[in-house]
């Protein structure tokens, strides 16, 4: 096998240059662990919709490597269900690979250890692959890992994209996870970052400065696009003379849902007409349940669990304020998915979210902070009018700012095209 995967490396150099010559399209690898299944559909959604767009541009071709744990296809076990995707199948137009790496457990003491089993998988499976021009490792850990022992196969430019939490919470835990972290990154020949303040959060990590490149990501304004609220609210079940507070994310601390659930309280003794709607999932579902079994039995708290990308913008465009407390963010997505439509916000200033919030469309508070977060939200929610015009200045300022996926993916071609 070893020898096979050398050889995908040296045969198919001058086949590229000969290609090249010809005028042939410049060809993308995508490596990424998360990246959508029928049965975990909101998977790394926002790489799917990064490498779809990348896909409809003339002059490049697309593959994507999306290693997968060895699992169990039996009920409780920690994504059972990956056990029967295929181990190839097609998106859109293009090929996407899904071999089997060791994911070693309990994370919490072997997750350096991850990436050594995951570059070998990605590495071993070289020679099922398109000879590519570039790779593009969208987490720093552990696809980076991944990626660079791919370059090693393919002698070509790595990119790695920083997208948050790695960068800015799991590499600040101990030495072996910075390591772990920023050693893909500082190997990139460019790393792209979605916002100023995750820049220095890479160039902190020890890469240099000129290789980081800010590209923010992109939001569907079709699909996300705003709708008459009321009639919204019924489509998912809502009750339409209410206000609803959406939360929209992953259910962990580093999201600070748990702040939020905290304040759901005094909030609805303030607000009898609230609504809070909770959409995701994660490891503090069970402690949310518990926490807020007055609230959901009597219908003011609603947990949906994890929703389909066209589910999520029917909550967004029936929400009336999106609110995200978190901990650490990058920039957020889900902040341009709700301006896009036409839904104010509430966010925590942490990160790069004051790059991207205005006073015409939210407001910000001081994140970790419950009474913060309550001051924000009285402020809004008492409003209905204010938080109509909140919204359209929101779906406004996304269109202007043209956070387009199509743009996200021209401006990722244009920096591979540097490279070469």
């Amino acid at each position: 096998m070893l020898r096979a995967v050398l050889n995908v490396g040296t045969e198919s150099a001058a086949d590229s240059d000969a290609g090249k010559a010809a005028g042939a399209s410049l060809r993308a690898l995508h490596v990424s662990q998360q990246f959508p299944t029928r049965e975990y559909p909101a998977l790394g959604v926002m790489v799917q919709a990064a490498v779809r767009a990348q896909a409809k541009l003339r002059g490049v071709q697309v593959e994507v490597l999306a290693p997968r744990p060895y699992t169990l296809p039996v009920p409780g076990f920690p994504y059972g269900q990956l056990a029967r995707v295929p181990r190839r199948s097609q998106d859109h137009g293009f090929s996407v690979h899904r071999p089997h790496y060791v994911y070693l457990v309990p994370k919490r003491w072997l997750y350096p250890l991850v990436g050594t089993a995951f570059a070998a998988s990605a590495k071993s499976y070289a020679s099922h692959l398109t000879r590519p021009d570039v790779i593009h490792a969208h987490w720093s850990y552990p696809d980076g890992a991944g990626a660079v022992a791919l370059r090693e196969v393919f002698q070509c430019p790595l990119v790695v994209h920083a997208r948050g939490t790695l960068e800015r919470v799991v590499a600040k835990q101990n030495r072996l996870l910075r390591e772990a972290v920023s050693s893909p990154l500082i190997a990139a020949d460019a790393v792209i970052a979605n916002s100023d303040a995750l820049r220095a959060d890479c160039i902190e990590l020890g890469v240099p400065a000129q290789r980081v490149h800010v590209i923010p990501n992109g939001v569907d304004t079709e699909l996300f696009a705003p709708h008459d609220k009321a009639q919204a609210k019924r489509e998912v079940g809502l009750d339409a003379g209410r206000t609803v507070v959406l939360y929209c994310g992953n259910l962990r601390p580093v999201k600070g849902v748990d702040i939020l659930a905290e304040a759901i309280p005094e909030l609805l003794q303030a607000q009898p007409r609230l609504l809070f709607v909770l959409v995701g999932s994660g490891e503090l579902e069970p402690q949310l349940r518990t926490g807020l079994a007055r609230w959901l039995s009597r219908g003011d708290v609603v947990l949906t669990g994890a929703q389909r990308q066209r589910d999520v913008a029917r909550y967004m465009a029936a929400a009336d304020v999106l609110v995200l407390p978190s901990r650490s963010e990058a920039r957020s997505n889900v902040i341009p998915e709700a301006l896009a439509s036409g839904t104010a916000v509430a966010a925590a200033a942490v990160g790069g979210i004051p790059e991207i919030m205005r006073e015409e469309h939210g407001r910000m508070f001081q994140p970790g902070s419950r009474t913060a977060l309550t001051q924000a939200l009285l402020a809004m929610v008492g409003d209905r009018d204010q938080l109509a015009r909140m919204g359209e200045a929101g779906r406004r300022y996304v269109l202007e700012s043209d956070w387009s996926w199509s743009a996200h993916a021209q401006k990722t071609l244009d920096l591979y095209r540097s490279l070469l």
